[in-house]
């Protein structure tokens, strides 16, 4: 009995040992079989078909445009460069010559093709010359085993222009940061659903400007450099209706290659920095007076550049740089009077002020459409002392981003009404419709048009000889400008630094109806000046001499001529385009724009106003695909 128990176990042990044996082989033969297939794919055959990847779709990502059709990203195809290792018969020669194309170190690129593995990605996404220098080499027999991959890639034709604003992809084709991030599902549009043909993503068309754009970057990059500061940023918006026509920050970074900046290069300062914003705050709490009735225009205070009531007791009283005696709320504004502002706030409480500089959208974010956009900080009135109402009148004691400074301001050019910032213009699906377009976006009420006007008329006056903006006025158009200087307050020791500071500077013009909002931001200069009237108002004027001509702002003596009546005449029609390019040349803007909504066309418009050139010429005959440029003035 034991005997024959004994044999038993022994055959089934037998027969386990011959299935694990025949298991394995098959698993061998299958792993070899898949190996050489891929390697006959990738060595032998490299223009055979490759398996389609995990999705089982294509995707072409759609492209971003300014507010003029103007190209600011879109997909390209680029290569990825790989090794099949058994293949590469002299990796010592390899490395040498990849390290010269590729210009890598050799030991890096050795250790990839003598390592464990047989298969390795050497480099994604490479340039194109880099691919050609490869294939010409393959083509002398040399660079055996090294693999081109053909991989989707983003490309950003204008560099570090709007790069927070863009943001960038990852290797997957997918958005990582800015509207890439923002807007990935209209721009890479996956359903889910198993789908053999190709998608192609929308196209996202910004509100930003780039010729404005290239101003804001320049004079941003130079006030950095010149005021030797941490960072600098400027908002530039369209003051009717809140569209964001710049938006510059530096340090930045090129999303084209934005893995090898700092995290502090990346960062998307006008709408995640938090700082005391000084003396401009003094607009939106002057005129949260002036609504709530707790000072009325042409009031007088008398000031002896010192405020401290008995209340207080041991609190710090608010001072001025010097004693401006007798003032009227007009030259409060004027001279930037600390003292001023908080006598013309004492009769508010801490609610009524609160409420309202909440209404002007502090203490919230703006959703202006970036991501990483933070609300500021805006103390409930149960956590005031009792002397946070005029410290914070004076710009002490909130935190504010640069955008919500800018949103805020669209009130006093409104009427009042504060207006909703946004960046995205409108989403126009691959045949030309138009998805969603992004109107003007009225909030809420926040003051009354009289105080509105009450307001700008103050800011004017600040920006003329004796007030502290003086250096953003230009000739012949009227600035209404505030500028402020707050110290750097250090959230880590809780107080006040004695040697960082920001300087910045908020204006609006024209100042009858204005048009363009400016607020220009600089932190922590270390050359000769730390005063946003000396650092920051100086660049809002140089920003205000390009704007006003670009835009077509009128000056103090520019003529105007009225057509003759013969010459008045209905807008032209768009010409036919079948077989050729007709000529486009003197037809304006508004005309040509109907081309966006062609698919068998890419449109590229440069500038505003009539088309002057255009690329191809007439007469040349139209490709599927081809792009045709139109240059305006």
């Amino acid at each position: 009995m034991t005997d024959t128990h004994s044999e038993g176990i022994m055959e089934q042990s037998s027969k386990n040992r011959r299935r694990i044996i025949i298991a394995a082989g098959m698993t061998l033969v299958f792993s070899v079989s898949l190996v050489a297939g891929y390697a006959d794919i990738m060595v032998f055959r490299p223009d055979a078909e490759r398996p389609v990847g995990s999705r089982g779709i294509g995707v072409e990502r759609g492209p971003i445009l300014d507010r003029n059709g103007r190209v600011l990203a879109l997909q390209t195809e680029l290569h990825t460069v790989s090794a099949w290792v058994p293949y590469v018969r002299d990796p010592d020669t390899t490395a040498v010559e990849l390290a010269g194309i590729m210009d890598r170190p050799v030991d890096e690129i050795l250790d990839l093709l003598t390592g464990p593995r047989n298969f390795v990605y050497l480099q994604r996404r490479v340039p194109q010359r880099i691919s050609d220098q490869i294939t010409a080499a393959q083509a002398e027999g040399r660079l055996r085993g090294i693999l081109l991959e053909p991989a989707a890639s983003r490309t950003y034709p204008h560099g570090d222009l709007a790069a927070h604003v863009l943001g960038f992809v990852g290797t997957e084709n997918r958005g990582l940061d800015g509207i890439e991030f923002m807007r990935d599902r209209d721009l890479f549009p996956i359903d889910g659903r198993p789908r053999a043909d190709m998608l192609y993503g929308n196209q996202v068309v910004l509100t930003i400007d780039i010729n404005i754009q290239q101003a804001a970057d320049r004079l941003v990059r130079e006030a950095l450099a010149r005021e030797r500061a941490d960072s600098a940023m400027m908002v530039v918006l369209d003051a009717r209706s809140g569209e964001v026509l710049a938006y510059s920050s530096a340090p930045t970074f090129n999303p084209n290659t934005y893995g090898s900046f700092p995290a502090d290069a990346r960062r998307n300062r006008p709408v995640s920095m938090i700082f005391e914003p000084g003396s401009v705050f003094k607009v939106f709490s002057l005129a949260s007076a002036l609504e709530l009735g707790s000072t009325r225009d042409g009031d007088v205070f008398v000031t002896d550049g010192i405020y401290h009531p008995e209340s207080w007791g041991s609190h710090r009283p608010i001072t001025d740089i010097q004693n401006y005696g007798t003032m009227d709320l007009r030259r409060v504004m004027v001279r930037s009077s600390n003292v001023g502002v908080a006598y013309a706030t004492e009769n508010l409480t801490a609610q009524d002020l609160y409420s309202r500089l909440v209404a002007f959208g502090f203490g919230e974010p703006t959703n202006v459409g970036i991501n990483g956009e933070e609300a500021g900080l805006m103390n409930p009135p149960e956590r005031w002392t009792r002397r946070s109402l005029p410290t914070i009148a004076i710009g002490q004691e909130v935190g504010v981003t640069a955008m919500q400074i800018a949103a805020a301001a669209t009130a006093f050019s409104n009427g009042g009404v504060l207006v909703a910032p946004q960046i995205v213009r409108e989403i126009i699906a691959p045949d030309g419709t138009v998805l969603q377009e992004f109107e003007r976006r009225p909030v809420r009420e926040v003051i009354s048009p009289s105080v509105a006007e009450t307001i700008l008329d103050y800011l004017h006056s600040a920006a003329q000889p004796g007030g502290t903006g003086v250096r953003a006025q230009i000739e012949g158009v009227e600035i209404a400008a505030k500028t402020g200087t707050a110290e750097y307050f250090d959230a880590l020791t809780g107080t006040y630094s004695s040697d960082r500071f920001i300087g910045s500077t908020l204006a609006l013009f024209p100042r009858e109806n204005p048009e363009i909002i400016v607020y220009m931001v600089v932190e922590n200069p270390q050359a000769e000046f730390i005063w946003g009237a000396r650092v920051a108002a100086p660049v809002v004027a140089e920003m205000a001499e390009f704007l006003i001509p670009y835009l077509g702002i009128r000056r103090d003596g520019d003529r105007s001529v009225p057509l003759p009546e013969h010459l008045v005449r209905e807008l032209p029609s768009l010409p036919e385009m079948h077989s050729v390019m007709p000529d486009l040349t003197r037809l304006p803007r508004r005309v040509v724009s109907a081309l966006h909504g062609r698919d068998d066309i890419s449109l590229e418009i440069e500038g505003s106003g009539w088309v002057v050139r255009q690329f191809p010429a007439p007469g040349t005959p139209l490709e599927h695909g081809m792009t045709v440029r139109l240059e305006l003035e």
